[in-house]
């Protein structure tokens, strides 16, 4: 199930160690941080050891700062997979967002590169698709916009099989394992909130809002 990305992104899955080593910080050797970090935040890390500075569309931070200190670099983060729910964390809660009908969804993918894992998309495929330039991280540069059908290999099983694809909330510092769904209206609307923000901050298009019936605007 995990090889096939079927079941929600729990900890185990989503929570990926990472150990940094910096001579030029040795003396806080062994020490942990509580601070959200994503792969994103590789890239502007390594360009930060070498004085270099990030790209303006970077949205990453450099983790230098944490290893002298650890104070926090966002509010939450958001995850997930397409098709699937869209995810977010503030480090002590995680929240998964499944749209209400997860096999019929108005699911879009934007590429210039239509391939899947072992083939071209069918011409099918191709039906209805479109070139857009709706992206300002893309600098100018247009994307196909493309229908994603779900039968198309892009979907984990032609039906959509997500497993336990239902919209939960945890604690995951008191149920670290995630067995016990919260009923905690405040907080869920307060993570719908960190997730739109984030979802606008990444330009996220508006399909991608409204399959979550999100605002958009």
């Amino acid at each position: 199930m995990v090889g096939q990305n079927r079941m929600p992104f729990y900890q185990e899955v989503a929570h990926i160690p990472l150990l940094v080593y910096h001579p030029d910080f040795r003396k806080n050797a062994g020490e942990r941080r509580k601070s959200l970090t994503q792969t994103p935040d590789v890239m502007p890390t390594l360009l930060d050891i070498h004085g270099l500075a990030k790209p303006a569309t970077v949205t990453g931070q450099s983790l230098l700062p944490l290893l002298a200190e650890d104070e926090s670099q966002r509010r939450a983060m958001i995850y997930g997979m397409f098709g699937g729910a869209t995810n977010v964390v503030d480090g002590r809660y995680t929240y998964f967002r499944y749209p209400k009908d997860i096999k019929n969804q108005n699911l879009w993918e934007y590429t210039l590169m239509p391939t899947h894992a072992y083939s071209f998309f069918a011409p099918s495929e191709f039906e209805n698709a479109s070139l857009v330039r709706s992206f300002a991280f893309l600098r100018g540069y247009p994307v196909l916009k493309l229908p994603a059908g779900m039968d198309a290999r892009r979907i984990p099983i032609p039906s959509g099989g997500f497993e336990d694809a239902h919209t939960a909330l945890y604690d995951i510092q008191t149920d670290p394992g995630q067995h016990a769904p919260l009923d905690e209206p405040a907080t869920e609307s307060r993570l719908a909130g960190e997730m739109v923000t984030l979802m606008r901050g990444s330009e996220a298009p508006s399909e991608a809002f409204e399959r979550l019936d999100l605002p958009v605007g």
